[in-house]
């Protein structure tokens, strides 16, 4: 089973590519997160999970919805991260996390994807975003044999300032930017109310057809990359800046 969560839709092409080729069922972690559903998930193939970095880790609130929903079945994980920069050391956190849950650890890959935390960065064009994704394939082509066949995928290089970001900077990240205010809407705003539908923590509420944003932010961008009139702001920090949604293309 292909466990993905994904915002600006980097991670569910990966994981979309994966369970194709794969032939296996997918399960939207957003979706559940959303909805609060903490089913049991069970699977008789090795669970894949596919899900960015948030500040060089799995992001939070996907540990903490695995942390309450069971996973049975077969007690193989590995963990296919996509990222815009470097992922730091996410897979050794991934290791603990899955370890403590008693599943055997086979291992991680980074796939370098187009930028999406647009609050600190660029995204690139589309002609780039799609050279990314064709670059993606080629990773997965070589991945999901090994994944086929139950085997450990290849050790993921990881430098020392990756060690140091996964370390440090992230309880950094989560305590002074993740989650700080800022989300606004420009003139352009015609409240149509989906970015408050995409929002995996129901933190957007509509008020007199204008989006409020609460105080549960995870910082995933999903308002912002999927506004169909481009007019969800953070600040004054991403005027002006390309927004992407992965369409897979």
């Amino acid at each position: 089973m292909v466990l993905y969560f994904s915002a600006s839709g980097n991670s569910r092409f990966i994981a979309e590519y994966t369970a194709e080729c794969l032939q296996d069922t997918l399960a939207d972690l957003g979706s559940r997160i959303k909805e609060a559903d903490f089913s049991p998930l069970d699977s008789e193939r090795p669970f894949v999970l596919v899900c960015p970095t948030f500040a060089w880790r799995i992001p939070r609130i996907v540990e903490d919805h695995l942390q309450k929903t069971e996973l049975s079945g077969n007690d193989k994980i590995y963990l296919l991260i996509t990222a815009c920069g470097s992922s730091g050391n996410a897979g050794y956190y991934g290791e603990k996390f899955f370890q403590s849950r008693r599943m055997q650890w086979m291992g991680w890959h980074t796939f370098y994807m187009p930028g999406s935390y647009v609050a600190f960065m660029e995204n690139p064009d589309i002609a780039h975003g799609r050279e990314m994704n064709q670059r993606a394939r080629k990773e997965l082509d070589e991945i999901i044999p090994l994944i086929r066949r139950g085997e450990a995928l290849p050790r993921f290089p990881v430098t020392g300032a990756g060690r140091f970001m996964s370390r440090a900077a992230n309880p950094f990240f989560y305590q002074f930017i993740i989650g700080k205010p800022g989300f606004h809407t420009d003139s352009r705003c015609v409240g149509c109310g989906k970015c408050a539908a995409v929002c995996p923590l129901n933190n957007i509420a509509m008020e007199d057809g204008r989006p409020k944003w609460g105080g549960s932010c995870t910082h995933c961008m999903a308002c912002v990359h999927r506004c169909p009139r481009q007019a969800v702001e953070f600040r004054k920090i991403t005027v002006g800046k390309n927004r992407w949604y992965n369409t897979g293309e």
